[in-house]
Order: C-alpha cells, then sequence, then structure tokens
C-alpha cells in the first residue's frame, strides 16, 4: 500500500476554508468595535455579503471541497478517504485518469460506476520536498500508470 496523493490535502482545504471565514472577519471586525454595525447595519453589511459571495464562488469554481484527502495504491484498487468515509475503488471500475494542471495540479479519476464518494476522484499528486518535483512529467506519468493498470484490469475482467 503506498500513498499516491499529498498527505497534506486536508490541511489545504481547511486552509481555503479558514481564509475565506477569517477575511470575512477582517471586514466585518473594524464595523463591529466601533459600532457601526448597529447603525448602519445594511450598509455594514452589504460588503460582507459580497466579500462572502466572492469567496463562496471561488472556492466551488476551484472544487477544493471534492479533493481526496488520501488516496493509496494498494496493487489491485484504489482505497480513497475523504473526511471521514473510505472506499475501495477496483481498477476494473476506472474508465479513465485525466491530469489537470491548472492553478492546483491534480489526477481526476473518472469511474464506470459511481461510489459512495462520487462519479470521479480528484486529489492532488504526491509531493516529497528536495527529491520529486511537482512537475507536470511527474504528475502524468502517475497517471499514465493508473491509466494502464486500469486498462488491464478491465481487460482481465472481461475474460
Amino acid at each position: 500500500m503506498r500513498l499516491i496523493s499529498y498527505k497534506r490535502t486536508s490541511w489545504i482545504k481547511r486552509g481555503f476554508w479558514l481564509g475565506a471565514l477569517a477575511m470575512i472577519a477582517f471586514a466585518s471586525v473594524p464595523s463591529i468595535i466601533n459600532g457601526d454595525l448597529r447603525h448602519d447595519f445594511i450598509v455594514n453589511l452589504v460588503p460582507i455579503c459580497i466579500l462572502g459571495g466572492l469567496w463562496f464562488y471561488f472556492l466551488r469554481k476551484s472544487k477544493v471541497h471534492l479533493l481526496a484527502d488520501e488516496v493509496f495504491d494498494c496493487d489491485d484498487h484504489l482505497t480513497v478517504r475523504r473526511g471521514k468515509m473510505e472506499e475501495s475503488v477496483p481498477f476494473s471500475n476506472i474508465s479513465a485518469v485525466d491530469v489537470s494542471t491548472n492553478t492546483l495540479s491534480r489526477i481526476s479519476v473518472r469511474l464506470l460506476s459511481p461510489t459512495g464518494l462520487a462519479e470521479a476522484i480528484e486529489f492532488l499528486p504526491e509531493y516529497v520536498p528536495k527529491s520529486k518535483p511537482w512537475s507536470v512529467a511527474g504528475i502524468t506519468r502517475v497517471a499514465a500508470e493508473l491509466s494502464a493498470r486500469a486498462d488491464r484490469a478491465r481487460g482481465e475482467r472481461r475474460t
């Protein structure tokens, strides 16, 4: 069993949500301290709501909350954990493996039949400082290896 996802993904996810809450708190604290919030409630609440709406849009668009916390390669299946849910995904259930190299490089494993987690499992690839760079070539290699193993497993299942 080998961890193939970034081990601090849950910290990154918490950091995004806590960052959003911290920005809203920093925007609202001055009006709370000087008492303006009580006197001009609507005037002070509108910018806070706009900031909250922008953060909510950004978080939903980046889909950070959908990332798997841990993905283990267990030779014949993947063990995926997101929050308290843990699920085993056999390689024969994997239809495709894609790589996204946007701001957060991620690997997306699409499934033939959905599991309790989702129809696709997305995770940040493993990163080991000073030994392996977080490069597109490294991420693509991991995705190609997973895809080849899934193709072999689907071929064995048919015979």
